[in-house]
């Protein structure tokens, strides 16, 4: 019996005894046990590539997994509202009843401490969520996502006395464990070396592997991890070339050090966060190309050391093929320290995608401005107009949003800031639901749950300018008479509408919008900018319509077969999926797509402008294909068109040449037999 088989025996028991998966009877052997946890995890897996592509499918997965694992307010335990009710006394407040409030300060008082307990937990749990959910985890197997979630959801809080983590109470309402991808991949690659029987030197490391268990490992390796002692900013780049896995290879069977582990050797000890530091696999993918990475240069922006070394690792820009492909720093979820924006934002220069992440680099410097002075002095509309992300969403450069923002807004007065920035009543922002019905309202700062409602005639309701948050529509069965926001922050599902005759939607949508049953569109006026992903995947035919000029996720277009004057956007983030695309017509493609293209219909490039660049690969036929080999074929099909066009026109010229000779020898036949009669 293998170590592998044996912890994938302790990992079946953990989802059994946590009701993840259940049996009628009881497995045989160790055999039966690895069998049916390989079929979930398989089966787990294709549910998470369904999911991945569209936005609302990852929401639905958050959903039940709030669900399950978010404290409901009603398990609040009573010794928290006390703990309160004393802190508020300590601290001078007088008396407040929060245990069973029984007046409207009080009720109110309670109602925000239960949705600020709900909302930590969501995000909390939403960073871990997101990392699985993404392409930065491609690089875990499934057993491991599985193993490391489920561990995670035991760690309680730190005990400093113990030097780890105690376990998470049914009634805990502090927020998941902190994420940190570096220390993730190191507790696989710990795991995979007992796998591969390699020694352990590290007693208490070995003792917690042998236990099987992710929460006292990962909560170990957080607890001792140690904070970076930064006394310079001065630093230097240092890149790391892309090669071949093969030429990497080579270089290890001759004592060579190849790049990636060069790279991987100087993020050692500095506890950056980053997956590259966590594995030696992870770092091989990303210079070298493996599973989710196509591979490419690595830059590294290194400051000095107590021994006046550059040695400290403050930024990472890694590269696919020629493109950017992430950059990372590390403040908290590995967004880039305050003072390192001037640096990276003079890196940026020097690559052609560069330009695509200054906003991110503008961004930043704008929101630091603000945290190192909103306590100071009055901000600026143009200020809260950034901070409350009226124009557009605050951009960062790690995997989930920067926390100041939250840590600004939480103390400040909305209403009044919203009322200076929309120029409006303080009574027309709304917060809420008894707002909702405001006919008067512009701004709702929230989320606006309208599914059940097949049409919004009845309510007699119009909807406010601006959502915060999102809108969802989808019960909605017919867009007549229909009036939406402007902007909405967040998804828009009006996945019940079937037909659509005359309908302006929302010139911006942070999230998702949902139009996947839609059939029939005429007179449809899309956003200029989407969030997330566009789905118009039973759309068919389509004529006359301007696509959104960006599109942060996937366009669907699954089933249009046929089109006329279509408009593409100028930038897809994620795949593009024309794969039921079967008539050739000329079309402009986007300039960027940065996930696949699907043509899986298509039998001929020619009349394409195919993209510039592409982040995956593209489906033609029954093959994929990088960019450069479809251009190639491109050029072969155009070169055969011509050619046979050439071959067709000459013997339309022979056949011309023929028949003349032949008119000709007949005419002069014709006259000698007339002259001689």
């Amino acid at each position: 019996m293998d170590n592998y088989d044996k912890f994938i025996g302790k990992l079946y028991d953990i989802l059994l005894e946590s009701d993840i998966i259940s049996y009628e009877d009881k497995p045989k052997d160790l055999k039966e046990k690895k069998e049916r946890l390989e079929k979930y995890l398989d089966k787990l897996d294709r549910i998470q590539s369904k999911a991945m592509p569209k936005e609302e499918h990852i929401d639905t997965l958050k959903k039940l997994y709030y669900d399950r694992y978010v404290i409901k307010r009603e398990n609040i335990p009573e010794s928290y509202f006390k703990s309160l009710e004393k802190r508020y006394l300590d601290e001078g407040h007088g008396h407040h009843n929060l245990v069973n409030p029984d007046n409207g300060i009080d009720k109110e008082l309670k109602e925000q401490h239960i949705n600020v307990i709900i909302r930590e937990q969501k995000d909390s749990l939403d960073v871990w969520l997101n990392y699985f959910l993404s392409k930065d985890s491609d690089y875990l197997p499934m057993w491991a996502k599985v193993w490391a979630f489920q561990g995670m959801l035991n760690i309680g809080n730190l005990n400093k006395e113990k030097d780890g983590y105690g376990r998470r109470s049914n009634t805990a309402v502090n927020p998941f464990v902190s994420f940190d991808s570096e220390i993730l991949g190191k507790c696989v690659e710990l795991v995979k070396e007992t796998f591969d029987k390699k020694e352990i030197t590290d007693k208490e490391i070995n003792k917690l592997l042998q236990s099987g268990s992710f929460s006292k490992l990962y909560g170990k390796l957080l607890a001792n991890k140690k904070q970076l002692k930064i006394d310079s900013d001065e630093g230097i780049w240092i890149k790391y070339n892309y090669e071949s896995k093969e030429e990497a290879n080579e270089k290890v069977k001759n004592g060579i050090e190849p790049e990636y582990l060069k790279l991987y050797n100087s993020l050692q000890g500095f506890n950056t966060g980053w997956c590259t530091a966590g594995s030696k696999e992870t770092a091989k993918q990303q210079i070298c190309g493996g599973g989710s990475y196509q591979g490419g240069d690595f830059y590294v922006y290194y400051t000095k050391d107590n021994n006046n070394e550059y040695k400290i690792p403050r930024i990472a820009i890694r590269m696919n093929k020629n493109q950017i492909g992430e950059i990372r720093g590390i403040a908290e979820n590995q967004n880039i320290e305050s003072n390192m924006e001037i640096v990276l934002e003079g890196k940026l220069k020097e690559f052609p995608d560069g330009k695509l992440y200054q906003k991110k680099v503008h961004d930043m410097k704008m929101l630091t401005e603000i945290y190192d002075n909103y306590e100071k002095r009055e901000l600026t509309k143009e200020e809260l107009i950034f901070l409350y992300e009226i124009n557009d969403k605050i951009t960062g450069f790690g995997y989930d949003k920067d926390q100041r923002i939250n840590e600004i807004l939480d103390k400040r007065n909305k209403r009044k800031d919203l009322s200076i920035v929309l120029n409006c009543d303080l009574r027309q922002i709304g917060f809420t639901e008894d707002d909702l019905f405001n006919n008067q309202l512009v701004y709702y700062y929230g989320n606006i749950d309208f599914q059940d409602y097949k049409t919004l005639k009845l309510l007699n309701y119009n909807l406010p300018n601006y959502i915060r948050g999102w809108l969802d529509l989808e019960g909605l069965t017919s867009s007549e008479g229909l009036i939406l926001p402007k902007s909405i922050g967040d998804y828009l599902d009006l996945r019940g509408l079937k037909m659509v005759d005359r309908l302006v939607l929302p010139e911006k949508i942070g999230g998702y919008l949902d139009l996947h049953r839609l059939t029939f569109a005429k007179e449809l006026i899309l956003p200029k900018e989407i969030g997330g992903t566009l789905d118009l995947s039973k759309l068919t035919f389509i004529e006359s319509l301007t696509l959104p000029q960006y599109i942060a996720g996937s366009l669907l277009l699954t089933n249009l077969r046929t089109f006329k004057n279509l408009t593409f956007p100028q930038k897809v983030g994620a795949t593009l999926d024309l794969s039921s695309l079967a008539v050739i017509q000329e079309m402009i493609l986007p300039k960027s797509i940065g996930g696949y293209l699907f043509f899986k219909e298509l039998n001929s490039l020619i009349g394409i402008s195919l993209p510039e660049n592409i982040g995956e690969k593209i489906k033609y036929m029954d093959n994929f294909y990088t960019l450069e080999e479809l251009r190639k074929i491109q050029q072969e099909e155009i070169v055969k068109e011509k050619s046979k066009h050439n071959r067709k026109g000459f013997t339309t010229g022979i056949f011309t040449i023929t028949f003349v000779l032949i008119i000709t020898i007949l005419s002069i036949i014709l006259s000698v037999i007339f002259l001689k009669r």
